[in-house]
């Protein structure tokens, strides 16, 4: 099986590489660079998965699956006083979509400036070192894996 993911980022590819083994034997994953369509910083919940679908669907050529990955931070109305922040994956196989999210949190303001420069870790951070940005984005491929690996479920 080959299976693309839209980015050079060694610990996304490495993330989707875990969550494909998971579930198939063989399994070739490699990167390559395609632009997202939205900003390098996503701030809204609807550009996280706008940009995870734009690049699943622009990687899939001469492949099996493609796999779009975006972070970014969105706000929930009320619910919280800092802004949360998610990873999303979006898995493509030519025809059919499927996204996913690994667990989101809210961050305290004094990393928002550090993430929308550039995120390097800030689950790491919050969580003590207990969960990774590898683990995270794991997660969200699995969990966009889900409706391609559950039979009828989701038919």
């Amino acid at each position: 099986m080959i299976v693309r993911v839209a980015t050079s980022n060694p610990m996304k590819v490495a993330a989707t590489r875990k969550a494909f083994e998971r579930y198939f034997k063989r399994v070739r994953v490699a990167g390559v660079e395609v632009p997202s369509a939205v900003s390098p910083q996503p701030l809204s919940f609807g550009e996280i998965v706008r940009g995870a679908r734009e690049r699943a669907r622009r990687a899939f050529r001469d492949c099996d699956f493609a796999v779009g990955i975006e972070a970014g931070l969105f706000r929930v109305a009320s619910a919280a006083p800092n802004p949360f922040q998610v990873t999303m994956a979006c898995v493509f196989d030519g025809t059919r979509e499927a996204l996913g999210a690994g667990p989101f949190y809210e961050v305290p303001r004094r990393l928002v400036r550090e993430i929308v420069k550039a995120d390097m870790g800030t689950v790491g951070e919050v969580t003590r070192g207990k969960v990774t940005r590898e683990q995270v984005t794991r997660d969200a491929v699995l969990m966009a894996l889900a409706p391609f690996v559950s039979g009828p479920l989701y038919l």
